[in-house]
């Protein structure tokens, strides 16, 4: 799993959607409730605290702190979740997720790091890129300029056009101190490009 970075006055990164080490565990399945129905997860979603889900472990892999969702939601372990949390970000609602064996058997658990908080980084005026042509939202970002005094002073936080989610430079430095397995990290710059 990966993140961005901004560069500026105020730097975060944003997570990766691929995973560079392929000897870590990829979950690509669907999530599910302790009643067995799949459910479809997405950041922002207005679920109670309690709600505890599950994911199978299809594949083998090794377990990192952050496990790679193709998805890229917050998977993290108990570690993770202390470093990333100690400086009680708002907006983030924090769900056990049970990560379980084909046979339903508990491996571990996991938490779902749940961002709610949507930020409008994309200066429309400024930045070169392309909506989808059906319903709304951003297709690709091809040169990005960032509404600066939009940028929080939160931890974590949705870059609301891509819904990426971004990390603050003081996380990106406590996460890269904690050495937490399976996270790295991208800037958002000039350089930075989506998909």
């Amino acid at each position: 799993m990966g993140g961005r970075v901004l560069r500026g006055p105020k730097v975060a990164s944003r997570l990766y959607t691929w995973d560079p080490d392929r000897g870590a565990l990829r979950l690509d399945g669907p999530v599910y409730t302790d009643d067995g129905e799949p459910v479809t997860v997405y950041n922002g979603w207005d679920l109670e605290p309690s709600v505890q889900l599950n994911l199978m472990q299809e594949r083998k892999g090794r377990l990192t702190d952050v496990l790679h969702t193709l998805s890229g939601k917050l998977f993290v372990s108990q570690r993770a979740a202390e470093v990333m949390l100690a400086n009680r970000p708002k907006g983030v609602t924090v769900h056990r997720l049970n990560l379980r064996h084909r046979d339903g058997m508990l491996l571990c658990e996991y938490f779902w790091l749940n961002v709610h908080t949507l930020v409008e980084l994309l200066d429309r005026e400024r930045s070169a890129f392309r909506e989808w042509e059906v319903g709304r939202g951003i297709s690709h970002i091809d040169r990005l300029h960032l509404r600066e005094e939009n940028i929080p002073d939160e931890d974590l936080f949705l870059f609301r056009e891509t819904s990426e989610i971004v990390f603050s430079s003081r996380l990106v430095s406590a996460v890269t101190s904690a050495r937490l397995t399976g996270i790295k990290f991208e800037p958002i710059d000039e350089e930075y490009r989506f998909p």
